[in-house]
């Protein structure tokens, strides 16, 4: 899949593997790619280490398999700072899926990882997304080799588009020279590289229904994952339904974001229930919780994927670890839930 440079290869030979057929007067035989075996190999490469630690996960549109709970590493500064929390998560508390982007510092931090023990690449799932300003088609090659020489990687678990388009509101990216960027070009580039192996599952960051819509009617693939901005007051209930019927997996990222903030009426109103939830639970159970493994928790119920950030090792310990005491119907409904039943994917 690369040359000898590591470079991504610009055209490969696709090898298609005849499987006969049990029934003879069937005359269409299914076609397996060498590409479908190497995402299978890898679902199994990492299935003994998934059932050995007892990780939670949820099955992709395209057969691969994604933890429901990673580490997200936006915002976390510093390449000293970024190699100890991805170290520790990693190592000390069991998280398998890493969540960066193409100019987060986790990237290089993965990277030295990786040096340092290159075991520990076969039970990582590994994602980062293409830059709002690279919303072109050799760009987003550009943006994906990049990762993979950054991680020390030749493959990764899934890439994503970052954002649909460059927007002026992003106060992190320049977006002035970026303008004609689109992200039908960026697409078009996963889904060559996703055909090709390179990538094991494609993801879009920051959509909507309306841009889910036109990506399917433009594009033969669709994506596994959405990752958006969500937690208890923001919850999108009607899309998450459409992305359930589609089979496409909806991760929050940033759960936290507006009850760490408590500026707003709604958010405080919500801290006060989960604090209420978490008391009670400590006096019938007799097991403490936390606000954030509460919400968490409740996220995972409703089959939301969830990537935290924290640059606490207590923080990642607990965000890891949401299993421990039971959750009841009535914390269900008490958190927002619609129905009595717990939704599955």
């Amino acid at each position: 899949m690369h040359g000898s440079d590591g470079k991504v290869t610009e055209h490969l030979h696709v090898v298609t593997l005849q499987v006969q057929d049990n029934n003879p007067e069937d005359d269409e035989e299914e076609q397996e790619t060498i590409y479908d075996l190497v995402r299978r190999y890898h679902r199994e490469l990492k299935a003994e280490f998934i059932e050995e630690k007892e990780i939670e996960i949820v099955e992709l549109n395209n057969g691969m398999v994604y933890p429901m709970i990673g580490l997200g590493t936006g915002g976390i500064t510093g390449a000293s700072q970024n190699s100890q929390i991805i170290k520790e998560a990693i190592t000390k508390y069991d998280y398998i899926a890493i969540d960066s982007a193409s100019h987060y510092e986790s990237e290089p931090a993965i990277g030295a990882l990786l040096k340092e023990d290159a075991s520990l690449r076969s039970r990582l799932f590994l994602t980062s997304k293409v830059w709002p300003t690279d919303l072109y088609f050799q760009a987003t090659l550009d943006s994906v080799q990049k990762t993979l020489t950054a991680m020390r990687v030749n493959h990764i678990d899934m890439y994503m588009i970052h954002w649909p388009s460059c927007y002026d509101h992003l106060k992190f990216v320049d977006c002035s020279r970026s303008k004609d960027g689109k992200w039908q070009q960026s697409y078009e580039a996963l889904s060559k590289l996703y055909g090709e192996g390179i990538i094991l599952s494609i993801g879009v960051s920051n959509w909507d229904e309306e841009l889910m819509v036109q990506l399917l009617e433009e594009f033969p693939i669709k994506p596994q994952v959405v990752q958006n901005q969500m937690d208890l007051k923001t919850m999108d209930w009607d899309f998450k339904d459409y992305l359930n019927d589609l089979h496409i997996v909806l991760q929050a990222y940033s759960p936290f974001r507006g009850l760490a903030a408590g500026e707003d009426a709604d958010y405080r109103e919500w801290k006060k229930i989960l604090s209420d939830l978490c008391d009670e639970i400590e006096q019938e159970q007799g097991i403490k919780v936390t606000p954030s493994q509460l919400s968490l928790r409740f996220l995972y119920e409703n089959a939301i994927a969830v990537i935290p950030r924290s640059t606490k090792s207590q923080h990642l310990k607990e965000n890891n670890d949401i299993f421990a005491f039971e959750f009841t119907n009535d914390h269900y409904v008490g958190l927002g839930g619609r129905d009595a039943e717990k939704e599955e994917l």
